[in-house]
């Protein structure tokens, strides 16, 4: 089978996420079946999980049998190391052949020089986690610029980042160190959108170096939805589904199909 992103905007997504894999995981599994690409992977930590979902649809070519599954181990850093040699104006191709189960074949062509790498695959003792799906009882959009820039400068004051929600018609993130503290409102007049389930509090604790690592991928969108209810992990995910194409008008997918995913699990208080 082989998979190709060609389309300009695309491929800009793509790279964007497949070189910086390494910063959050040392290895993940690419799940390949006839409904698309799913990649997941959790960090060393047990703390992030990592998820990938794209339909065969969100591929400029997709080529399969009609019922397949793969399961295939990939090193992260190697991976980033071969979309780093990717030159502007190239297409990107994958294909795996299962009579040459030990390689992904990778190809960067169609601008200067043409190039084929063979990625090694590895053994991965897990089993990719099933994600149940929940209803949330906190939903936030905000500009990913605008997230990005709360976690770099959040992150100058300590580790943990509080959120807390249902004090007032307002949502604070807070950041207390050795160097004093943050402590941002938001307005909701000043984010996409804000929902919060009718007399709900929440108030939750993370470690920041995830939330800063999450918030770096704003080139995939230029919005970012989080996810919050109590004793579940916070949600962070990335729209896949917007796209410039060749003639420069967006395109965007009626429901969430593609996206890029977060899972963080909160911090416990250690007197807890």
């Amino acid at each position: 089978m082989k998979f190709i992103v060609s389309n300009k905007d695309k491929v800009a997504k793509f790279l964007t996420i497949m070189k910086n894999m390494k910063s959050l995981l040392l290895d993940v599994i690419f799940g390949l079946c006839e409904q698309g690409l799913y990649i997941q992977g959790m960090d060393s930590a047990h703390v992030g999980l990592f998820e990938l979902k794209l339909e065969t649809g969100w591929f400029d070519e997709w080529k399969g049998l009609k019922k397949f599954h793969y399961n295939l181990g990939v090193n992260c850093d190697a991976l980033s190391t071969i979309m780093n040699c990717y030159s502007a104006g190239q297409y990107i191709e994958f294909s795996y052949m299962e009579n040459s189960s030990e390689t992904l074949i990778i190809k960067l062509e169609g601008n200067g020089h043409d190039k084929m790498f063979e990625l090694k695959l590895i053994d991965i003792d897990v089993d990719l986690m099933e994600i149940p799906d929940i209803e949330y009882d906190a939903d936030i959009t905000m500009n990913s610029s605008e997230f990005n820039n709360l976690m770099a400068e959040s992150s100058l004051f300590g580790d943990t980042i509080n959120v807390s929600l249902g004090i007032d018609d307002f949502i604070y993130m807070t950041t207390t160190g050795d160097r004093g503290n943050m402590k941002v409102r938001i307005k909701e007049e000043d984010i996409v959108e804000y929902a919060l389930s009718e007399d709900t509090t929440l108030d939750h604790n993370y470690a920041l170096k995830y939330c800063l690592m999450y918030s770096k991928f704003t080139k995939i969108n230029k919005n970012v939805m989080l996810h919050l209810k109590d004793d579940t992990p916070l949600k962070i995910v990335y729209n896949m589904g917007h796209w410039i194409d060749e003639k420069g008008d967006l395109q965007e997918d009626d429901d969430l199909l593609n996206y890029l995913g977060f899972y963080l699990a909160p911090k416990i208080d250690e007197d807890e």
